[in-house]
């Protein structure tokens, strides 16, 4: 009776240590070769920093797109309400509503008269615009100009050099997931380089050390 325990008892804490093991190495994950523990950390990481940087590019380049004639159209605006945007005393902006249309249009950045256009104009006066998309890149009345074509192509210049280092920077970053992935999953070949890409915490110490670990 003794025995059957005992043997009972050695296969109890054997399926243990095996259900133990199993267990830990599925938190290592096979992703990288089962070396490193918390993979999806890694993964989230890998892919919000490659993300936002491809977004931010994408962005960018967006913003920095030369307009032309091309890709403009103009049209004719009659104001029938305004409404100025203040902080401070300050104007930030300044919306337009056109009575033939009854479109909405939103007026800022730098490039932007604003201080000439409140003092100038007034509701149920018409003005010639110039959008792209939903953006007035040329403002102007009787003449007098509001927005100025010329510097609104200066202001979506300066976003190009912009739009390439987000790019480059993603670039970079692939190239660091490529290597870091690769050293990672063939820790046991790069039992110093590995600790450059993840903390010791991180590693399967037996695996890629053995036992005594280093």
């Amino acid at each position: 009776m003794g025995k059957t325990n005992r043997k009972n008892k050695t296969r109890i804490q054997r399926y243990n240590s095996n259900m133990k093991n199993r267990a830990k190495m599925k938190a290592y994950g096979k992703l990288f070769n089962h070396n490193v523990y918390a993979q999806g950390e890694f993964v989230f990481v890998y892919a919000f920093i490659l993300a936002l940087c491809l977004g931010m590019a994408v962005y960018f380049f967006h913003k920095g797109i030369i307009v032309t004639d091309e890709n403009t159209k103009e049209m004719t605006v009659t104001i029938e309400k305004m409404k100025i945007k203040e902080t401070d005393g300050n104007i930030e902006s300044v919306k337009i509503w056109d009575l033939t249309t009854e479109k909405s249009f939103e007026l800022s950045g730098w490039y932007f008269n604003k201080e000439a256009f409140v003092e100038d104009i007034s509701e149920g006066d018409t003005l010639s615009v110039r959008l792209y998309g939903k953006e007035a890149v040329e403002l102007k009345k009787d003449g007098t100009s509001y927005i100025i074509f010329d510097d609104v192509n200066e202001f979506r210049g300066s976003f190009a050099s912009v739009y390439w280092i987000f790019l480059v920077f993603a670039g970079i970053w692939a190239v660091y997931i490529a290597v870091s992935w690769y050293v990672m999953y063939n820790a046991e070949k790069f039992p110093r380089l590995v600790r450059i890409f993840v903390k010791p915490s991180y590693l399967n110490k037996e695996k890629i050390y053995g036992k005594k670990g280093r």
